[in-house]
This record gives structure tokens, C-alpha cells and sequence, in this order.
């Protein structure tokens, strides 16, 4: 982050609030002059994604605030499927087996499941034809 400020407006010193506030204490920056006759606020350590808060101390006693977001880095929102070579890289160490998504379809864990509806219905169904049939003969009075 690098921004301009006018001197005759504001102080060389301001304070940033990091995106991990208030677990992470503000930091104190100093501007730096760029040589002609402005000055410059750098903060080159952005690898936290957030906003990042600069208070600036204007010259007439004010506070001003200015604030930048900061994405995550775009290889981070990379959805390409890792290759088997690319997982154990990155998993140096570990113990790793590898499952390609076919072969995982046919484990025999879900095999015993089955849909309990059609039995219910056809149970439910009989009942109601036992009903209607012990009507008609014990109902004839």
C-alpha cells in the first residue's frame, strides 16, 4: 500500500490499524518524502487480506482515517483439480492414499441401505384392504 499526502496538510507520522485489530496492535508509520516536496506512506506487508486502516494527523489538529482492502492472493482461488503428484507435494510426509473418485463409488459401506417408503405403502395399503374387508363381513348385522 502506497499512497501521496500533502505535507502542508498533514504530519509525517500516522497509524495503521492491521486487519487482525484487536488481536494485532496498531503499527506507528513514518512518510518518507519522495523529493518533490511531497511525502509518501508505504506499508509493504500486506499478506493478511482485510482492511487496513491509516490514521492521519492533519497539521489543524484533525484526524483523518483512510482505509484499503486487500484481496487474498488469486492463486489462493484457484479451483484447478490437483493433480496426485501435486497433493503429495504438498503433503510431504504424510501417509497419503490416493482414491480416484470412481473407485470410491464402489465401496460396500451403502450397499445395506435401502428406501423404507414402498414397503410402508404397500403395508398400508393391505391394512386398509383388511379393514374394508372385516367391515363388510362382521358389519351386516
Amino acid at each position: 500500500l502506497t499512497f501521496a499526502l500533502n505535507p502542508s496538510d498533514y504530519e509525517p507520522q500516522a497509524t495503521l490499524r492491521l486487519p487482525g485489530y484487536p488481536q494485532q496492535e496498531d503499527e506507528d508509520v513514518v512518510a518518507s518524502t519522495d523529493g518533490s516536496s511531497g511525502m509518501e506512506i508505504s506499508w509493504l506487508h500486506t499478506n493478511q487480506a482485510g482492511i487496513y486502516s491509516f490514521q492521519l494527523h492533519r497539521r489543524d489538529g484533525r484526524s483523518v482515517v483512510r482505509r484499503f482492502a486487500v484481496n487474498v492472493d488469486a492463486n489462493e482461488s484457484d479451483l484447478t483439480p490437483a493433480t496426485e503428484e501435486d497433493l503429495r507435494r504438498s503433503l510431504d510426509g504424510l501417509k497419503v492414499e490416493y482414491i480416484e473418485g470412481v473407485a470410491m463409488k464402489t465401496d460396500d459401506t451403502d450397499s445395506g441401505r435401502k428406501e423404507l417408503w414402498p414397503m410402508l405403502l404397500v403395508a398400508a395399503m393391505g391394512l386398509l384392504m383388511i379393514e374394508q374387508a372385516m367391515a363388510w363381513r362382521f358389519g351386516r348385522g
